[in-house]
């Protein structure tokens, strides 16, 4: 695999190109294993507009226990849409775990809420995910919920306009 920033024929890598290297530096595929590299690689994919570098920053950082910069980077990939990263903040605000002072379960319930709410959380392969999100929705009060349905029309309408 040829170094992305190598320009010596004067291409330059595309976001997914980027991605793909930064992928491969951050599992050790094919290339040796580099916490430096991996980054390097998504973060220039991020400042080219790849849609999946921010959560791939999140495992990254989540991978090397960096638990404060994983949650940042979970919260970007979600609030840009990402679903996958959306459905992750659920256990991140259930627990209170990657920095967060305490738990917030209406926190947790709206990223829930939001994130089953969409067409592709309806599929075969979201239904581990679900069955886990009703199961913790069914802990929590009537209040609870309201607020958390509230707040997730909220994150709803600045996700859409970001």
């Amino acid at each position: 695999m040829r170094e992305a920033d190598d320009q010596s024929d004067g291409h330059r890598a595309n976001p997914s190109e980027l991605y793909r290297l930064g992928l491969s530096y951050h599992r050790g595929d094919g290339v040796p294993r580099s916490f430096d590299l991996a980054y390097k690689h998504y973060i220039e994919a991020d400042a080219l507009g790849c849609p999946h570098s921010k959560f791939a920053l999140f495992c990254l950082f989540q991978d090397y226990k960096d638990h404060q910069k994983s949650a940042h980077w979970c919260l970007a990939a979600a609030m840009s849409g990402d679903l996958a990263a959306q459905g992750s903040l659920v256990s991140v605000y259930r627990t209170g775990i990657y920095g967060l002072k305490e738990p917030d379960v209406v926190e947790a319930f709206a990223w829930g809420n939001l994130t089953i709410c969409q067409k592709e959380a309806q599929s075969e392969s979201w239904s581990d995910w679900r069955k886990s999100f009703r199961s913790f929705e069914a802990t929590l009060t009537p209040d609870q919920i309201r607020m958390g349905e509230a707040r997730s029309v909220e994150l709803f309408a600045r996700i859409k306009k970001s």
